[in-house]
């Protein structure tokens, strides 16, 4: 909400003076989780040479459509 000050604060005469607008915005958050199997001293169990599967296997996942 905008207003002159004082001519704003008027009656009848104050709408002349005075706006209102409303904004909307809308955000999209995207978190990558990327697992890693560790030993209990924290030492990865797999390094990307000797993973159990091959990862260009997987293949691209389509955006799901809402």
């Amino acid at each position: 909400k905008d207003k002159v000050p004082v001519l704003g604060d008027l009656p009848f005469l104050g709408r002349l003076f005075r706006s209102e607008s409303s904004h909307t915005e809308k955000k999209n958050l995207i978190i990558f989780v990327t697992p890693r199997i560790i030993d209990p001293a924290g030492n990865p169990v797999h390094t990307m040479e000797n993973l159990p599967y091959d990862p260009n296997s997987i293949p691209p996942q389509k955006p799901v459509a809402k």
